[in-house]
């Protein structure tokens, strides 16, 4: 045993190092040492585990008094080993938390970032609405868009003469209207004002016009009627030039007389494809049969090729429109042939493109039968309407169904009969979100006139909304024309501004 002096002569500066860093690094070690007086005082022999303070601090051999020393040793290498890898966790997760600091004052300084660029630019953006405001109150500087008061005023006559049938048009912003005029093609330009550009005559009378647009290249399409002398009907097609329209095909059509045109594009399993319908009212040869084959057209990428022939009955008009994707087509039939007798109780028909786009499939008849004139469909707030303009063949009084398409059946229901005399066309646009729909009137008489009826949609229906007195007596186009400023209703040859 020894003593507090040969302890000191002999303890290292070093081993004593060793030895308080191990009491305080090893909390269980430390826990013996401090709590029990054979370490901390070492005039006390051994622990109870026989381990002494004294041979712990200078280890030699095992002994009596020390048989767990070695072990003891390697518990301590064991703990310094384990601490050794805590603190290089512990400096890598300070490694880690520095990365995520720098990050988080990166990302806190691109926002104050952006928050200095929002505020200059709302700084901006007010400077501008408070610039719109000074030049609107400016006078005479700004116009407003259709500050509307809700009625249609005379605006000018286009022409002295009476137009059979009208489109409008737009290439590259600018308007224009093409009216079938005493069998020439009339085409006016306009802007605040009507600008005749061209004419475009034929050796036989041009009866319906249509105009097309093919990946942004316009076209007109002119029906003409059937030579006397070759018994064929030409069909020509003109493309705009940039100033005017030039002759591009012509589609010869045996005998027949044409009396509409309809144009449509369609999505099929097969890419896009574009149809172009002829309404084949009679045809001529001796005998006026009107059971014949109206014909639809499809382009083919540089022009128009016979698609399908689809037996009408004295086909007046024709009309292409999309519901939920699906393309159909319907023909106004007019007149039927019983025997030796031409009748005009018929109904017209429907026909729908099949998925592939390889035809047009029946799909159904419209319940109302009458020598149909027009037929043409709207949309509104989400509703499909079609109306199919018609007169009795008893009377000249009739009326015109209004029908409204049935999602469960996927077909048109009557909704509403619209009274007319005789109506040969009608029109539907749109004001402001507003839905109309305009019907001329034929009264009959020592002298008849054709009055234009507007109708404006109310729910589910149509309401008179005004008469429109054109003083003509044809009552066989109509269209509409809209720039930033003015709506303009055109009826026959005469415009009329929506003030």
């Amino acid at each position: 045993m020894m003593d507090a002096a040969m302890l000191n002569r002999v303890m290292s500066p070093a081993l004593l190092l060793c030895f308080f860093l191990y009491c305080h690094a090893n909390p269980l070690s430390a826990q013996y040492l401090t709590h029990n007086k054979e370490c901390t005082d070492y005039h006390v022999d051994c622990f109870p585990d026989n381990v002494c303070a004294y041979t712990f601090l200078f280890p030699r051999q095992e002994s009596e008094t020390c048989p767990e020393l070695e072990k003891t040793m390697t518990d301590i290498r064991e703990t310094g080993q384990e601490m050794q890898r805590l603190q290089h966790q512990l400096g890598n997760q300070q490694h880690t938390l520095q990365v995520l600091q720098q990050q988080m004052h990166e990302n806190q300084r691109q926002i104050d970032q952006m928050k200095g660029t929002n505020t200059a630019q709302q700084q901006k953006i007010e400077n501008l609405e408070m610039l719109i405001r000074q030049l609107q109150d400016t006078p005479g500087c700004c116009q407003q868009r259709h500050h509307f008061k809700g009625r249609f005023e005379p605006y000018r006559n286009l022409t002295s003469q009476q137009a059979n049938n009208m489109v409008t048009f737009e290439v590259s912003n600018a308007k224009y209207i093409a009216m079938v005029i005493q069998g020439a093609c009339e085409i006016y330009h306009y802007s605040d004002g009507f600008t005749h550009i061209q004419t475009i005559t034929a050796d036989t009378v041009i009866l319906a016009l249509e105009h097309i647009e093919i990946d942004n290249e316009h076209y007109l399409a002119l029906a003409l009627s059937v030579s006397n002398d070759t018994k064929t009907s030409l069909q020509w097609l003109y493309k705009w030039r940039g100033s005017d329209f030039k002759k591009y095909q012509i589609i010869t059509t045996q005998s027949k007389n044409p009396s509409g045109w309809a144009f449509t594009k369609a999505n099929t399993i097969n890419g896009r494809k574009y149809f172009l319908a002829m309404a084949n009212h009679r045809e001529m040869t001796g005998d006026e049969l009107y059971d014949i084959d109206s014909v639809i057209y499809v382009w083919n990428g540089h022009s128009f090729i016979q698609f399908q022939d689809i037996r009408t009955k004295g086909a007046y008009d024709a009309t292409f429109f999309t519901i939920h994707g699906s393309v159909y087509l319907g023909f106004a039939n007019g007149v039927s042939m019983y025997g030796q007798n031409a009748v005009s109780d018929v109904h017209s028909e429907l026909y729908k493109l099949n998925v592939f786009g390889t035809s047009f499939e029946y799909h159904q008849t419209l319940p109302i039968p009458g020598k149909s004139k027009a037929i043409t469909t709207f949309n509104h707030q989400g509703n499909v309407f079609l109306i199919d303009v018609q007169r009795n063949s008893s009377s000249f009084a009739s009326g015109s169904p209004l029908y409204l398409w049935n999602t469960t059946t996927e077909k048109f229901d009557m909704r509403q009969m619209l009274p007319s005399h005789d109506p040969p066309m009608a029109c539907a646009f749109k004001i402001n979100g507003d839905q109309f729909l305009v019907m001329a009137n034929f009264q009959a008489g020592s002298s008849p006139v054709v009055d234009w009826i507007v109708y404006k949609i109310d729910g589910l229906k149509l309401t008179q909304y005004q008469v429109l007195d054109t003083y003509r007596q044809s009552g066989q186009s109509c269209s509409s024309l809209e720039t930033a400023d003015r709506f303009l209703l055109l009826l026959d040859s005469i415009a009329f501004q929506y003030t």
